[in-house]
């Protein structure tokens, strides 16, 4: 699972998204982590956890999404150095490219891959190829790809340029199956 590649002990950023909120969950595997969030509902879900420390960053709520964003939150994402930044996409083309749908999410999350030691995005296979408008980054910016199924040859051939490490886990299980890129 995306849990298992973090480390007990460490900081995390957790981005925006159902997917994320997943994620979220699995991390209470984990102990001692430091969860630095924008992620309102994960937020909530991680408060209660045992050795946990959340941190919910500030700034205006979206009714729709309950994500926090603006000036505040990027004021406070720059303020940290954690050891990962974990969190989804809208889509990646063909070219690699990670792509989302709106503009201060995207903002939040390219601030947070900068300034964590290490990204891993998560994405279902239904993101491959599925085109977005706002550039987030590419798969050369980060550092694993964390899917449930194969992305198409294109991709496969750029995370493997880029050495950008490929785990597929599958989506109905936390599932065990690792293979590089």
């Amino acid at each position: 699972s995306v849990a298992a590649a973090i480390s007990d002990k460490s900081a995390v950023f957790l981005a925006l998204g159902t997917t994320m909120l997943a994620v979220a969950t699995a991390l209470k595997t984990r102990t001692g982590l430091k969860v630095i969030t924008h992620h309102t509902e994960a937020a909530l879900a991680l408060a209660k956890q045992p050795g946990f420390d959340v941190v919910l960053l500030g700034g205006r709520v979206d009714p729709q999404n309950l994500g926090v964003s603006g000036p505040l939150t990027l004021e406070a994402v720059a303020s940290y150095r954690p050891d990962v930044c974990l969190f989804s996409a809208g889509g990646i083309d063909a070219e690699g490219n990670i792509l989302d749908y709106y503009e201060h999410e995207a903002a939040i999350v390219r601030l947070m891959i900068k300034r964590a030691r290490c990204s891993i995005l998560v994405v279902d296979h239904s993101k491959f190829g599925r085109s977005a408008s706002v550039m987030v980054g590419h798969v050369a910016d980060i550092d694993q790809l964390v899917t449930d199924k194969p992305p198409p040859t294109a991709i496969k051939k750029l995370l493997k340029l880029h050495k950008t490490e490929l785990t597929q886990v599958p989506q109905r299980n936390a599932g065990h199956s690792r293979g590089r890129a």
